[in-house]
């Protein structure tokens, strides 16, 4: 009938905290959990009650359902982890697989904002990744980006290995259509990055290795695919970031800069406005969607 997926960090804070008594490491976890919970008096499950529900809202817990009346009510309850962006909506994802050693760790990703006077708007992210003083690593970044973004800029990617120099069009080779967005970014932006669709995105991805200590930080500029909807003189600007590691809280900052004849004059929720500037900057302890309003004067 479904599908229940716990993070393990979070199943051993929460018995800890709740003094919940169950093998984690066993297969019959859930039902041990369920036991556990079932010997909790009545005044205890406010606070339980409360643990499960951050545990949802940061999709440290997730359901998938057959029903669809269930599945409808996980999704309206913003319990899914959804990739679904609308027409006109800024998205962001940041994912990233260690295939050597692991301890890596991104300290920091600022998302700057720059909206002209045309609706037109440039992104540029700075991603900090910053390595344990103790292995060294390699990690396959992917930067997720609304489906037709123009890329201006990709640096922060290590080198790859060197391919040995071929002449592939002297031996009747044709350039695979996958590959060709690559090839020409390479040629004008970008070095050892890749590009290639998934899940209806552009990604932008690549190496980054790390000695111990050490921090890198990839820097990417785009041109959105699309320009704000302007309804006479307002428009709105909308921007979705899922949380890149469900276990952990990113430290996550972002600016909003209206350019000459823009005027910003709200950024929800939890956001700031100060000289025609917005600021948010906060742990990304769940998926975030922040809304700017804009006045674009005549």
């Amino acid at each position: 009938d479904g599908v229940v997926v716990v993070d393990k960090f979070f199943l051993k804070e929460l018995s800890f905290k709740e003094s919940l008594v169950f093998d984690l490491e066993s297969p019959n976890w859930f039902y041990g959990l369920a036991d556990a919970l079932s010997r909790k008096p009545d005044r205890r499950w406010l606070s339980l009650s409360e643990k499960f529900q951050k545990g949802l809202e940061s999709h440290k817990i997730q359901f998938y359902f057959k029903d669809d009346s269930l599945e409808k009510f996980v999704q309206s309850s913003n319990w899914s982890l959804s990739l679904k962006v609308f027409s006109g909506e800024d998205f962001l994802g940041i994912s990233w697989a260690s295939v050597k050693n692991g301890g890596t760790l991104l300290e920091l990703a600022e998302h700057r904002v720059n909206i002209f006077e045309d609706g037109s708007v440039v992104d540029k992210l700075n991603a900090v990744v910053k390595q344990n003083d103790v292995l060294d690593s390699q990690n396959y970044f992917k930067i997720y980006l609304p489906s037709g973004s123009q890329i201006l800029k990709a640096e922060g990617f290590s080198p790859r290995e060197k391919i040995p120099d071929f002449d592939y069009a002297g031996q009747m080779f044709l350039t695979d259509g996958r590959i060709e967005k690559t090839l020409k970014l390479e040629k004008t932006v970008a070095v050892n990055a890749d590009f290639f669709s998934e899940s209806g995105f552009d990604v932008v991805a690549g190496w980054v290795n790390l000695k111990p200590g050490s921090r890198s930080s990839i820097v990417l500029e785009y041109v959105l695919p699309f320009k704000l909807n302007r309804k006479n003189a307002f428009a709105d600007y909308r921007l979705k970031m899922t949380r890149p590691r469900q276990n952990e809280n990113v430290p996550f900052r972002l600016v909003i800069v209206p350019e000459k004849g823009v005027e910003l004059i709200a950024l929800e929720p939890d956001g700031f406005v100060s000289q025609n500037l917005g600021e948010y900057q906060s742990g990304l302890a769940k998926d975030l969607v922040m809304d700017a309003s804009l006045v674009f004067k005549e």
